[in-house]
């Protein structure tokens, strides 16, 4: 349709102030097989992981059927209103080559990377989401985000080589802070004043990027592949900077969140995980939607992470059993025993617990 693109927006007034509106992508902004934008520029491109440990089970999650019109199982079931959208992927191998199995790692680790790691600790190779926001992540203002809804920073899934892992954002506070806060460029916003203080930034950076290339002419070749490291997020920085410093085009998902004033309490009960999951995840939606990042992952609960709780000491995710029936019953009678075990008399020095 000539004169209307995807960078069209509705303009109007409101209380006397201009407000622009962005257009969702349309039929008529793409070309003739919906692959590509008309004007020929490839579809946008987004990656993101969501890391649920020890949390699907075969029997109620993988399809019996296979194809366009596969079966949702019990626990695939919310999948239902995208199913015409997605594919779904299971029942994958997870080569070891000579390396040892290790519980609770070996799977996650060859499945995010695609290498085995040799003993407990080891992180042989960048996980997916590093390789993929090298490529697609270097023009947004976070090249990907990580969060956790464990409240535990040490819950990650991501990492760049054996001593570089991901910090996730745990806080929701910390999350919409530092994707939503003073920095924050609202692409439907009426009009665009580029920060100073990122400016100055980017003027300083710029004017030492001549020295630090010279430094790596005068050092070994362990330093230079660590000074290579360090350059490429000099790198990164230089081009966020700059895709800060101009005018964002209008986004149509775009809405920023309301502010978050409010820390869910502490815990790994499964109701405080749910409520921070929800949090953390409407920020991480809303954040992709505004292009603030291509790339991310998200971490529900670790593998082996209980209860604080006597009274709730049960696996965050559910019993290995094959209804939800039963799963309940189980967590039930597992609530039930602790109570037993806490009523048992004993040293009041004493203190409950389950194996």
């Amino acid at each position: 349709m000539q004169g209307f693109d995807r960078r069209r927006v509705l303009r109007g007034m409101l209380g006397g102030s201009a407000v622009t509106v962005g257009v969702p992508l349309l039929n008529v902004f793409l070309n003739g097989n919906g692959t590509a934008l008309a004007d020929g520029k490839p579809m946008p491109v987004r990656f993101g992981t969501w890391f649920w440990g020890l949390g699907m089970q075969q029997q109620i999650f993988v399809p019996n059927k296979v194809g366009a019109n596969y079966d949702l199982k019990e626990e695939a079931l919310p999948f239902k209103p995208v199913q015409q959208h997605m594919n779904l992927l299971t029942n994958f191998t997870a080569f070891r080559d000579d390396c040892p199995l290790l519980c609770h790692s070996s799977g996650w680790i060859i499945s995010r990377s695609g290498t085995a790691p040799k003993s407990g600790g080891d992180l042989p190779a960048e996980t997916l989401d590093i390789t993929v926001s090298n490529q697609i992540g270097r023009t947004t203002r976070f090249k990907s985000l990580t969060a956790t809804a464990t409240g535990d920073v040490r819950d990650t899934k991501s990492y760049e080589n054996q001593t570089t892992e991901t910090v996730p954002e745990f806080s929701p506070i910390a999350f919409y802070t530092r994707v939503f806060g003073p920095e924050f460029q609202d692409p439907n916003a009426p009009s665009f004043s580029p920060n100073p203080k990122l400016m100055v930034r980017k003027s300083v950076l710029t004017g030492v990027m001549d020295e630090v290339n010279k430094l790596n002419t005068k050092v070994g070749a362990e330093d230079k592949a660590r000074l290579d490291q360090y350059f490429t997020g000099l790198r990164h920085l230089e081009r966020q900077f700059e895709q800060q410093l101009t005018k964002p085009e209008p986004i149509a998902s775009c809405v920023a969140p309301k502010t978050v004033d409010k820390e869910p309490s502490p815990g790994g009960e499964v109701s405080l995980v749910a409520t921070r999951h929800k949090a953390m995840t409407d920020l991480m939606v809303m954040a992709v939607a505004c292009d603030q990042t291509r790339v991310f992952n998200m971490s529900y609960p670790s593998p082996l992470r209980r209860s604080p709780s006597p009274a709730t000491r049960s696996r965050i995710t559910p019993a290995r059993t094959k209804s939800a029936s039963t799963r309940s019953l189980v967590i039930k009678s597992t609530r039930r025993r602790s109570r037993a075990v806490r009523s048992k008399p004993g040293p009041t020095t004493s203190k409950p617990s389950l194996k």
